[in-house]
């Protein structure tokens, strides 16, 4: 009987498959299930990694312009009451003048009107300014005005308000010169 034991030995050995044990397994086999069947997805949400990319480029960006801002070197460091302090609301944009010339003025046509200026004796303008044209005019001594229809017209000298040139429908000339 010792023989044939033997031989059944091998049988079984040559037919049997080695099963790795435990510390040989290298990869360990996962499955895929669809969320909500089966099991619940235990996971929560998974990031996008644009998303994600999108966040570190924008803080490396606003972190990299606050360095450079606060690590500028060209302005003057304030010392006690050094500072200059600016009221927005003192600031009136209309203020500031809109020629530099010693004489200008500036047109706005509010009806129909032909025009001739000169500017120190030298004629600059001859022409129609029809309904919401405006024209500005600039001399060193004088600017004559001379308008068909002074109605027509709303004239503003060296930064004053505008005023109408004179009654409608008559003929006229106004002369400016430096305040």
């Amino acid at each position: 009987m010792g023989g044939v034991s033997t031989n059944r030995e091998q049988l079984i050995a040559s037919r049997t498959e080695e099963i790795p044990s435990k510390s040989d397994a290298a990869v360990p086999v996962f499955t895929y299930r669809e969320p909500g069947v089966g099991e619940i997805d235990r996971q929560g949400p998974r990031p996008n990694p644009f998303a994600i990319g999108a966040v570190i480029i924008t803080t490396l960006t606003v972190g990299g312009a606050l360095l450079a801002n606060l690590s500028s070197d060209d302005r003057p460091p304030i010392v006690g009451n050094s500072a200059t302090e600016i009221d927005p609301f003192e600031i009136d944009p209309f203020d500031t003048p809109i020629s530099t010339a010693p004489v200008y003025v500036e047109v706005n046509a509010i009806a129909e009107a032909w025009v001739s200026v000169l500017a120190d004796e030298a004629e600059i303008f001859e022409g129609t300014l029809q309904l919401g044209d405006s024209q500005l005019w600039e001399a060193q001594e004088t600017i004559s005005v001379y308008a068909g229809d002074m109605g027509a017209l709303e004239l503003a000298a060296n930064g004053d308000n505008a005023e109408v040139m004179g009654e409608k429908g008559s003929p006229g000339e106004k002369v400016f010169t430096p305040q």
